[in-house]
């Protein structure tokens, strides 16, 4: 009685057709995966926009970004945001469920991106006040308020950005995703 069954260089045939399709559709499905994170980063943008936007309208101006410790900015604005619903919910509360993390371990939650490094933020009531630092994977990188030429981008209102993909701060310009080309 003969069994038949697969030899050795069938299966090493039919492994290595599979390893090549593989080879060829996994970086495929990670360049949409990181599409994916760029979309959402997109998104995160246009909520805290519209936040910021409802928040101007309440108060009359935009949350202030004081603060000299690391992630400072994006610190007092989430404050100032979960603050503006007077003990109620905050503006963004429904929203921000998986955007917040303690990036810089001071026991303080600040808004992050899909890269899980923060947004940068600045009031232009605070342009003057300098360096802030922000911690993006573990580094503390030094931002300052965007110029254009010699003046400060977005005058009246404020700068919001996060450092996108390459996690490298670049002012808002690059790849990073924020409201300084309007």
């Amino acid at each position: 009685m003969k069994t038949r069954g697969f030899t050795i260089i069938e299966l090493l045939v039919v492994v290595g057709i599979i390893a090549v399709l593989a080879s060829i559709l996994f970086p495929v499905l990670l360049a949409h995966l990181e599409q994916a994170k760029v979309t959402r980063m997109r998104a995160q943008f246009q909520q805290i926009e519209s936040a910021l936007e409802k928040y101007h309208g309440r108060w009359g101006a935009y949350p202030p970004s004081t603060g000299g410790e690391d992630n400072g900015g994006v610190e007092a604005l989430l404050e100032h945001l979960r603050a503006a619903g007077d003990g109620g919910p905050c503006i963004l509360e429904r929203r921000i469920a998986g955007w917040v993390e303690d990036t810089d371990g001071d026991g303080r939650a600040e808004l992050v991106d899909p890269w899980r490094g923060p947004w940068v933020y600045f009031c232009s009531t605070n342009y003057d006040q300098g360096v802030v630092h922000y911690i993006l994977r573990g580094r503390r990188i030094a931002a300052e308020p965007a110029r254009e030429g010699e003046a400060y981008a977005n005058p009246t209102s404020y700068q919001l950005w996060a450092c996108g993909p390459n996690q490298t701060n670049e002012s808002g310009q690059g790849d990073d995703v924020g409201n300084l080309r309007k």
